[in-house]
């Protein structure tokens, strides 16, 4: 009766997914978006030259955060998931 129950045990360690590092995730992140936030100042900034800053802020912020939530974070947790 009782192996049963340690197989039971073993098999729910074996499929429970060891959660990502954070510092791992974090750095991934970092070399998303430098060149994300960077390429988009170097395209909006010649197009917004006279704008205040947080006109050009409220350009940029929702492209980052779309980017963030539609492309880069699926590829690393999905992608890059061996790099976690």
């Amino acid at each position: 009766m009782t192996q049963p129950l340690q197989a039971q045990a073993g098999s729910a360690a074996q499929a429970a997914p060891r959660a990502p590092s954070r510092l791992r995730m974090s750095a991934l992140v970092f070399c998303f978006i430098y060149p994300l936030v960077t390429g988009l100042l170097y395209l909006l900034l010649p197009l917004m030259r006279g704008a205040p800053l947080y006109q050009t802020t409220l350009i940029i912020c929702p492209l980052v955060v779309l980017s963030m939530v539609f492309a880069i974070m699926p590829l690393i947790t999905k992608r890059l998931r061996h790099l976690l």
